[in-house]
């Protein structure tokens, strides 16, 4: 029975076989040792490609995901806008609104007075006069028919006392 025979090559690039317990340095052939170191930096091309190719991969998606987290921040802060915008037309036009209802309550007021005076020059005082004490019979009251109330801070007065029929 023949003795099983295994190659190594170690990093400073000798080959040694093993034949049962022993070790024997091996100097292989030149093709050989070409073929076999041209294998070993394709098999370390391979590798650095594969971690290249896996680092991209991670990039792309990194980027990927941040693309997601700037649209989405986007999105909030173009809402926030949107939501400030609204709320800043919407008090602008309630400042608007007010102060159209302070100039036409000015204006109302300014009309009131102008007809509170237009009807005390309208009114003929002495035509009054004439008209309670001749068509309606009325006088001038009686010093005795004179009632004095003290006023308080409202504006009705209480009487607890018999009318005068008089």
């Amino acid at each position: 029975m023949a003795k099983q025979e295994r190659r190594y090559r170690y990093s400073t690039g000798d080959y040694y076989t093993v034949r049962g317990n022993a070790a024997v340095r091996t100097m292989p052939d030149r093709r050989r040792q070409e073929r076999e170191e041209q294998e070993y930096r394709e098999e370390l091309l391979r590798r650095v490609r594969a971690v290249e190719r896996r680092e991209r991969r991670q990039q792309q998606e990194y980027a990927a995901e941040h693309i997601i987290l700037f649209a989405a921040a986007l999105l909030a802060v173009a809402t926030l806008f949107a939501v400030f915008m609204i709320m800043l037309s919407g008090k602008y036009k309630l400042s608007t609104e007010l102060e159209a209802n302070k100039t036409e309550y000015q204006e109302l007021v300014r009309n009131n007075a102008l007809l509170m005076d237009k009807i005390d020059r309208q009114t003929d005082y002495a035509a009054v006069y004439d008209y309670a004490v001749n068509q309606l019979g009325m006088q001038a009251p009686e010093s005795q028919q004179v009632v004095y109330y003290q006023r308080t801070n409202t504006e009705h007065v209480e009487f607890r006392g018999v009318i005068p029929n008089e």
